[in-house]
């Protein structure tokens, strides 16, 4: 998909105030077009969809991809996959069609006809099952007073097969979340809205194509003391959302957001990204971020909202 078009960041097309408000634009009327083919891969457990065979466009700019499977609610692709142009779908059951979905959506939430492959995953017997994958080694981290940032680059993940993702848990019980394609690169994920001075207990695992988990790698890790002057550790992102006219839009209840250095066209990978949930009636939001990865200072700050009806771009100043 090709990237955020200069038109959409002509002197009016969006606004914020010195405080940071955002000012929402007024969404157009013409849906954009995603045409071409779908592609996949399969185990017994995940299907991995490719629209590399695809191209999208709009009259003013296309904004991202989302995909979904069987029916169920679309999800932004991360910026890694956008990149990649593919998405792994995991923990499915074996020998069972599923009903994939992509379509585009752009810079006014105008989402195009999506495509759609039908796809029936690996029988149970056709892999081999039981056999649970190996990982090794140590993990690393950084903390401030909320958060901790885990590191996993200093170990090894093996399987008979092949190893399918890393996830992780805070706390000690608890599902585990599967790690971004981002995550999976950079091999560090954060956990962010923690309490100063506790301890937290964090594992990390791998998991194979067949859905079989390895032992996790087990840390606890002592959040730091609250700042007392100086340096803060914790910057914020700060805004509210309103229709040109002023209107505080209060509907929305999560937005995925992420960071970035630079201006759409160029923007390379986000500074952060992450989902927040909206407090119920309120058009205001903060986001906690950690200091040391965002350091005080101009962003451009991309919002969406989960079925795509409401998206933004527009800068954003961040900090304590």
């Amino acid at each position: 998909m090709q990237g955020f078009s200069p038109n959409a960041y002509a002197p009016n097309a969006f606004a914020a105030t010195p405080a940071g408000s955002v000012v929402v634009p007024q969404p157009d009327t013409t849906k954009p077009t995603f045409q071409g083919s779908l592609a996949h891969t399969k185990t017994s457990s995940s299907i991995t969809v490719d629209w590399s065979g695809a191209n999208s466009s709009d009259d003013v700019a296309v904004a991202r991809l989302e995909y979904r499977i069987g029916g169920g609610t679309y999800t932004p692709a991360t910026s890694a996959e956008e990149a990649g142009q593919s998405h792994t779908f995991a923990g499915l059951a074996a020998g069972t069609a599923y009903q994939i979905e992509v379509r585009c959506v752009d810079t006014s939430g105008n989402a195009s006809d999506p495509l759609s492959v039908t796809v029936t995953t690996v029988a149970g017997g056709s892999q081999p099952e039981g056999i649970p994958p190996v990982f090794a080694g140590s993990l690393a981290f950084t903390k401030t007073s909320t958060t901790i940032t885990i590191d996993w680059s200093n170990t090894t993940s093996s399987d008979n097969v092949a190893v399918a993702r890393r996830e992780y848990r805070i706390g000690g019980s608890g599902a585990y979340a599967a790690a971004s394609a981002g995550e999976e690169s950079s091999e560090k994920h954060t956990f962010a809205g923690l309490t100063p001075s506790t301890v937290y207990q964090i594992e990390v695992r791998c998991v194979d194509t067949s859905g079989n988990v390895s032992q996790p790698l087990v840390v606890a890790v002592t959040t730091s003391a609250p700042a007392s002057g100086g340096e803060p550790d914790t910057n914020y992102i700060r805004g509210t959302l309103a229709t040109r006219k002023g209107v505080p839009q209060v509907s929305l209840a999560a937005v995925s957001w992420s960071l970035f250095m630079r201006r759409p066209g160029n923007m390379g990978a986000p500074v952060a990204e992450g989902t927040h949930t909206m407090t119920t009636g309120s058009a205001q939001f903060q986001i906690a971020v950690p200091a040391a990865t965002v350091p005080a200072g101009w962003y451009f700050l991309v919002l969406s909202d989960g079925d795509g009806t409401t998206a933004l771009a527009a800068p954003i100043l961040v900090g304590p």
